[in-house]
């Protein structure tokens, strides 16, 4: 169910930023991302301890990250 949050986050990011590629998109998702405190399950699939992972991918989607990097802010 990630889909619809990320595709809300892509809309407010060309809604903050007409003039952003796909490119930027894409990076400023993956940039905006959140990690701290989130606790790796135990399982014993190739799990890594950074990101990204089987368990966690690249974080937690974080729409205000994401926006800020769509308008230029820093993070």
């Amino acid at each position: 169910m990630a889909a619809p949050h990320v595709a809300g986050v892509v809309a407010l990011m060309f809604a903050a930023n007409q003039n952003i590629t796909v490119a930027q998109v894409r990076s400023g998702l993956l940039k905006g991302c959140t990690t701290a405190g989130l606790k790796l399950p135990l399982l014993t699939c190739s799990i890594s301890n950074g990101y990204p992972n089987n368990a966690f991918g690249q974080g937690l989607v974080n729409a205000k990250n994401s926006v800020n990097i769509a308008l230029g802010k820093p993070v």
